[in-house]
């Protein structure tokens, strides 16, 4: 198991070798850029103006812009700048991008836009490497302003776009305070990928590369430049006693919640309030209330700010424990103009109101459950991690005012529907009371950052996290260093490339052959023994495939057909059936007139 239950690890921004910059290297990018949505022709840079930098900033938005293109330009870059305020964004990133497209930087004010920025690459099949620049995502230093949760949102809403569309991202870079001459110095030779880093923060220090750390690991030599994201001033707490306590458990009747709640209850808890849509399937109430718990099971929407503001007015908690999570999830491409709106919205509103309405009240624990995605992305999974991404900054602020707030990212629990399937993808599952050993561990023990706690077999994982695009990560896990020995990494050895026959097959054989290509595949994915296990008409999530999983069955079916395939093709194309037709459809368009006929 790579993090054991109770070790947990939090993530940071760390000065690792290589990857800052000294104040009298000049690098000039082979690309050019674009603040706000840019788009740089060969050996141009295109800044696209729509977002401003995120909240706190010297510079206002034009100013960023301009100092942005004149630090490129001086490092070599031939700036375009695009203009996208109000128009079509991919029309406006068509225009500029006439010539070679040799680098995309955007300084992207919302999720909303950023999604959009992403089709509209993704709609003009432009392979420049895509950078978003933010403002106060991170922290990395104690003496510095807590994250924003908008900027951190971004950051979560791009580790997906990073594993979904690999081809194209480039990374993120948070840009410092001051934006001046050597940090944009270090911002250019980040762009050229010569750091070999997709998450950075520029400071004063240099280039601070993102890690994954275990939380119970000494403090390194360049620990004062980390970025802890949810530092707070924990470390003279004492443990949780909820002993007596009113306790309100957002999400409690369901999932994860029901064991909460019984713990509670078993520590001592003289109230629960549970909130949801108002039901009780576990039939809670009774249970608990056999022995000598109140229990209030409450329908309340969190994005309900009055109804919410009522029902602690009504049971006033002396703590919080936030397990309400995202049912539903979208890909990054499946959230398109009002779509975002209608899956992004609620979950981010009812976090905003559930904090602000947090900080009148004398709390004695706030615990927030998040999750690995928001950590490090999933393919498949835009809502969730751009929600916990938010939801832990707007618990790093908290933390950062001295209040009471634990953040917990939280890896697969068995009572998960899609436990046995993730394991197949490395990702071990926490029995309940694991999970609650955990929690009782890390309430007010002291522990930095948001803190992830889950069982993962890191040569699995690590074979399919880095099958798209490779990542420094997880360099300081010990752990995973071990599985990245000679011949422990890498994908597994799977159906050999056909390209060259599938396209001389003609129509009904070519599909009959890639049905096979996508069941071998599909099977080697999912750790099958064998592609009888694999059913052509069954659906692909009904057999196992999310986030990881459908992103490494895309990356072999890449490399076996020689096309280029979207992250999305497993939710676009249903059953493996779909997907041969689909596949056969793109060999014959790529071939020409006649092909495969």
């Amino acid at each position: 198991m790579g993090v054991a239950p109770g070790a947990g690890a939090a993530p940071r921004t760390d000065a690792t070798p290589g990857a800052g910059a000294a104040p009298d290297e000049s690098t000039a990018p082979s690309a050019g850029a674009v603040p706000g949505a840019d788009a740089a022709p060969a050996g141009d840079g295109a800044p696209v103006r729509n977002g401003a930098p995120a909240g706190g900033d010297v510079l206002d938005a034009d100013d960023m812009v301009r100092r942005l293109v004149l630090g490129l330009e001086r490092h070599g870059a031939q700036v375009r700048l695009v203009t996208a305020d109000g128009g079509s964004l991919t029309e406006s990133l068509k225009a500029a991008s006439a010539d070679a497209v040799r680098g995309l930087v955007a300084l992207p004010e919302t999720g909303a836009w950023a999604v959009d920025l992403v089709r509209a690459a993704d709609e003009l099949g432009l392979e420049a490497p895509l950078w978003w620049l933010t403002r106060g995502a991170v922290r990395v230093a104690p003496s510095e302003p807590a994250p924003s949760a908008p900027a951190a949102l971004l950051w979560g809403l791009g580790r997906v776009a990073a594993l979904e569309h690999p081809e194209r991202w480039g990374g993120l870079v948070d840009l410092p305070e001051r934006l001046d001459g050597r940090a944009l110095t270090r911002l250019c030779r980040v762009l050229t990928g010569s750091t070999d880093e997709d998450q950075v923060a520029i400071r004063s220090a240099g280039a601070l590369g993102r890690r994954l750390v275990r939380a119970d690991a000494e403090p390194t030599e360049s620990a004062e430049n980390s970025t802890k994201n949810n530092a707070g001033n924990n470390a003279e707490r004492l443990p949780w006693n909820p002993a007596g306590t009113t306790v309100l458990v957002t999400g409690g009747a369901e999932g994860v919640g029901v064991h909460i709640a019984r713990w509670l209850a078993a520590e001592g808890a003289h109230h629960l309030v549970l909130t949801g849509d108002g039901s009780d399937p576990h039939g809670l109430a009774a249970e608990l209330g056999a022995s000598g718990v109140r229990v209030t099971v409450a329908s309340c929407p969190l994005d309900d700010r009055d109804a919410l503001a009522r029902l602690l007015a009504e049971y006033p908690p002396d703590a919080i424990v936030h397990t309400e999570g995202v049912v539903e999830d979208r890909p990054v491409a499946g959230l398109p103009g009002g779509r975002y709106d209608d899956w992004v919205s609620g979950p981010l509103a009812g976090l905003t109101h559930l904090y602000e309405l947090a900080e009148t009240l004398e709390l004695s624990a706030f615990v927030v459950f998040s999750s690995l995605t928001g950590m490090v992305g999933g393919v498949g999974q835009a809502v969730r991690a751009m929600t916990d991404a938010y939801g832990d900054a707007l618990a790093g602020r908290r933390a950062a005012r001295g209040l009471p707030v634990t953040s917990v990212a939280w890896g697969p629990w068995s009572t998960d529907a899609l436990a046995d399937r993730l394991r197949e993808l490395g990702l071990g599952s926490l029995e309940p009371a694991e999970g609650i050993a955990v929690l009782r561990r890390t309430i007010g023990g002291g522990a930095e950052g948001t803190v992830l706690a889950a069982a993962i077999d890191w040569k699995r994982f690590g074979e399919v996290f880095t099958t798209a695009r490779p990542s420094r990560l997880f360099d300081l896990l010990p752990e995973f260093a071990d599985a990245r020995e000679p011949g422990a990494l890498g994908a597994p050895a799977g159906p050999r490339t056909v390209a060259p026959e599938l396209r001389e097959a003609s129509g009904p054989e070519r599909e009959r052959m890639l049905l096979d290509v996508v069941r071998a595949h599909a099977a080697a994915v999912l750790g099958h023994a064998s592609v009888e296990e694999v059913d052509g008409e069954r659906g692909f999530l009904e057999m196992g495939f999310a986030s990881l999983g459908a992103i490494e069955l895309r990356d072999r079916l890449t490399a076996a057909t020689g096309l280029t395939l979207p992250a999305t093709v497993v939710y676009d194309c249903p059953t493996p059936v779909a997907l041969a037709g689909y596949l056969s459809a793109e060999l014959t368009a790529t071939a020409g007139p006649g092909a495969g006929e």
